[in-house]
């Protein structure tokens, strides 16, 4: 894997290519890195694609390609793996049913955008990303967030909870909702 540059879009699929996921290409000039599951079919292949099925995730050096559950969403973490292998500075995290409106990431990842942290306590707590961004009146979350978490006031995060980051070199996780089809807990739709 030879990457231009450091945007690389990363899914996972259970199903045959779609060609609009070509579209990735176009925006990041990279390959899209895509993990399969027991479901996807064994001749996946897409020719602005990197495809790794789940034998070639658990024959990787990622120990932890073992230990997630197969037939679950978290073996995107696998993806994650091989784009920061790869030198990816950014990371654009997308489904296989989700397709960009290619003029506009392309305003997207030109620009320069305020950076966020958040500051949290050394306590372990959920925080769910979404209430940063939306109206808590009408609550909505993330695939896998802890429910009985949802209402907790632990959970939200707040404008006094954040701050601009101090180093910007890091890897950035691009998540984005979607227009018709948002990436939300199935519980909500």
């Amino acid at each position: 894997m030879n990457y231009e540059n450091k945007t690389i879009a990363v899914l996972t699929t259970i199903n045959d290519p779609n060609e609009k996921i070509g579209d990735w290409f176009d925006i990041t000039k990279n390959k899209t890195i895509v993990v399969g599951d027991n479901k996807t079919p064994l001749n996946w292949n897409h020719p602005k694609c990197d495809y790794f099925s789940i034998i070639d995730q658990k024959d990787s050096e990622f120990e932890i390609a073992s230990q997630l559950p197969e037939n679950h969403y978290t073996r995107k973490n696998i993806a994650y793996l091989y784009a920061i292998k790869s030198g990816a500075s950014r990371i654009v995290d997308t489904d296989d049913d989700n397709f960009p409106y290619n003029n506009i990431w392309n305003t997207l990842l030109s620009n320069n955008f305020e950076i966020k942290t958040l500051q949290t306590s050394q306590e372990r707590i959920s925080k769910n990303i979404y209430t940063y961004f939306s109206n808590m009146d009408f609550p909505f979350w993330p695939r896998g967030f802890p429910l009985d978490k949802l209402l907790d006031t632990s959970s939200i995060i707040y404008n006094d909870d954040v701050s601009e980051a101090v180093n910007d070199e890091s890897i950035g996780l691009w998540q984005c909702m979607v227009d018709g089809n948002p990436d939300i807990d199935a519980i909500h739709r």
